[in-house]
């Protein structure tokens, strides 16, 4: 019986195993001012409530902005953000 929780053994020795986790929040989002966990309290700034676009990038509006570098990185890929 397998156990959906849990990944199981390597077969073939050793494995590097990777996840990726995405969440989505709203453009208008801050950074409580005092009750930041331990995950997302490394982005915040000291006495700054603003979340940091390099971290937290603005996808899209409702009046249809977005962070600047998310434009040269859809036509160029990661090369177009450092140029």
């Amino acid at each position: 019986v397998v156990d959906p929780t849990q990944s199981g053994r390597s077969v073939g020795g050793w494995s590097i195993r990777r996840s990726l986790v995405v969440h989505c929040f709203s453009s208008a989002a801050r950074f409580h001012t005092h009750n930041v966990g331990a995950i997302y309290g490394r982005y915040k700034r000291a006495g700054d409530t603003t979340m940091d676009e390099t971290f937290f990038p603005i996808l899209w509006t409702a009046q249809g902005d977005r962070s600047p570098f998310i434009a040269p990185y859809l036509e160029h890929g990661w090369r177009g953000i450092w140029q």
